[in-house]
């Protein structure tokens, strides 16, 4: 009777602990920008950071786009939320590691040697499968 009531608990603990451990897995959720990047004004030839953070589960991705003053749109670059990535084209860098440990997304844009054409709205979007999220920041380039 004794061994029965402890092997009884020794299961009971078994399975609070399966039990538990299905709450560990994250639930998907849509991506939401929740540091957005800053409107800056800087001097030709100067260089710019802007950053975006987003919270999703999973990310997939963060991509930046560029809309120039003449009302001109491109495509920056990407980096996926799984793995840490450096992309760059041009005077172009983007980064995706900021030493967090939490579900999400963060993506640094770097432009080198600004000039006056390099002005407009620079575009984060972090997307995953549920959905999408946009934020923006303009850029002012002073002195032509």
């Amino acid at each position: 009777m004794l061994l029965e009531s402890k092997l009884s608990r020794i299961q009971h603990r078994k399975i609070d602990c399966i039990h538990n451990l299905t709450f560990l897995f994250p639930i998907q959720g849509r991506p939401v920008i929740i540091r957005p990047p800053d409107d800056q004004v800087v001097v030709s030839g100067a260089i710019v950071t802007f950053d975006c953070f987003a919270e999703a589960r999973p990310l997939h991705s963060l991509t930046w786009y560029f809309i120039s003053a003449n009302g001109s749109n491109s495509t920056i670059g990407s980096v996926n939320g799984i793995e840490k990535n450096i992309v760059q084209s041009g005077k172009y860098i983007i980064t995706d590691d900021d030493n967090r440990m939490s579900p999400g997304g963060y993506g640094r844009l770097l432009i080198r040697n600004v000039q006056f054409e390099d002005r407009g709205t620079y575009i984060c979007q972090a997307e995953n499968s549920l959905d999408s999220d946009t934020a923006s920041a303009t850029l002012s380039v002073q002195g032509k």
